[in-house]
């Protein structure tokens, strides 16, 4: 798995947290998983949340989305 990358708007920490929950759509149970910043100092608030049924994919899509830098 790919190391997260500083906030891409303050610099901060950032930190990758994973729940078991139910697919709105679909209702399957599978894996959210949130990268959120969590630089105290700035209080950006920046976050990306992803949604699957692996917890394995969950947390790959939303480090891969965060670690994107256009």
């Amino acid at each position: 798995m790919e190391k997260l990358k500083p906030c891409p708007f303050c610099g901060g920490s950032a930190s990758l947290i994973s729940t078991a929950e139910r697919g709105s759509v679909s209702g399957d149970i599978g894996t959210r998983s949130t990268v959120i910043c969590i630089d105290r100092k700035n209080e950006c608030g920046a976050k990306i949340v992803k949604w699957d049924l692996k917890k394995t994919w969950a947390e790959e899509s939303a480090i891969k989305a965060w670690n994107r830098r256009n």
